[in-house]
């Protein structure tokens, strides 16, 4: 089911190259003077607490004045 839900998403939205359903998570876009970065985080669910531990998940960055998105 898992498999069907991602390849649903990528199929009707082509842009999306990172979609993760089972995990619990949030996502965090950072705008500096230098770039734009976006940072994904899964989150423990077994754990009721704002201190729950978390987990990088994919990281993109895109320069300023450019469209040239990076995976780090």
């Amino acid at each position: 089911v898992r498999k069907l839900i991602a390849d649903y998403v990528k199929d009707e939205n082509p842009h999306v190259e990172f979609f993760d359903s089972h995990r619990w998570g949030y996502a965090v876009v950072e705008f500096t003077t230098d770039a734009c970065t976006f940072s994904a985080y899964a989150v423990d669910r077994s754990a009721n607490s704002a201190d729950a531990s978390r987990r990088l998940l994919t990281r993109y960055r895109c320069p300023v004045d450019s469209y040239d998105l990076s995976r780090t």
